[in-house]
C-alpha cells in the first residue's frame, strides 16, 4: 500500500511552499520479485530458461518501506 500528504501555504500574493511525504510500501509487507526464468531475452518474447534447475523458483524480493519528503516553492 502507498500513500502520500500534500499541503499548501500561501506565503504572498503569488508565492505558495508546497510539502509533500511520500510513503511506499507503507506496511512493509513482503513483495515477491519476479520468478526466475518468466523475462525475455532480447524483447523477442521468448523464455530462454525453462530447462535451468531455478526455473519458477522466486529468488528476490520487491523494496521494503520507503519513506521520501518534499518541499516545493511555486512562484
Amino acid at each position: 500500500m502507498d500513500a502520500s500528504l500534500s499541503r499548501g501555504f500561501r506565503i504572498r500574493e503569488g508565492a505558495t511552499i508546497q510539502l509533500r511525504a511520500d510513503a511506499f510500501n507503507l506496511t512493509n509487507s513482503y513483495r515477491a520479485g519476479v520468478p526466475s526464468g518468466l523475462t525475455t531475452s532480447g524483447g523477442s518474447g521468448v523464455t530462454t530458461t525453462v530447462n535451468s534447475a531455478q526455473f519458477g523458483q522466486i529468488l528476490t524480493a520487491m523494496d521494503p518501506r520507503i519513506l521520501q519528503v518534499a518541499g516545493k516553492f511555486i512562484f
